[in-house]
């Protein structure tokens, strides 16, 4: 991927209407997206997508994990778990959470690195308005940040 960017235009539903899976749009078109990556993960996607490709059949429409179909959710929560069960035998402790938190970890990180609101919310595919509702807490020392602003301007 020479841009760097992965494209948001699929949701991956399962087992709706008795099918394992479906891809269907997003659910708002806030939802549609092109978010940049580290470098460091463009090269590990590029490499894997080098590495499915010697695979017959592997073309543009195959899955990058999952090949004929998406990975199972599961599959990545069991991964996920493990790896946190590891790095806690070694003597770090992390505590179990899920998947879906690290979105929010992100969110979070990048408020308190004071991104902007506006463009954290785009990256997540979220409106200003839902971001606010959801990390309000992140934003309570905003008062205090904009007089320490305005007193460092006087003195």
């Amino acid at each position: 991927m020479k841009s760097q960017k992965v494209s948001i235009y699929k949701t991956c539903t399962i087992n709706i209407d008795k099918t394992p899976w479906r891809l269907t749009p997003p659910k708002t078109e806030n939802s549609n997206r092109k978010i940049s990556i580290p470098k460091k993960l463009n090269d590990l996607l590029c490499e894997l997508k080098e590495e499915q490709s010697k695979k017959i059949g592997f073309n543009e429409e195959k899955f990058l994990f999952g090949y004929n179909r998406p990975m199972p959710v599961e599959r990545s929560r069991r991964v996920f778990n493990k790896n946190i069960e590891k790095i806690n035998k070694s003597g770090v402790y992390l505590p179990r959470i899920r998947i879906h938190d690290l979105r929010h970890s992100h969110a979070s990180m990048l408020i308190n690195k004071k991104v902007y609101i506006y463009d954290v919310a785009c990256r997540l595919g979220d409106t200003v308005e839902t971001l606010q509702n959801v990390y309000a807490h992140w934003f309570e020392n905003s008062e205090k940040n904009i007089i320490e602003a305005i007193d460092n301007e006087f003195e």
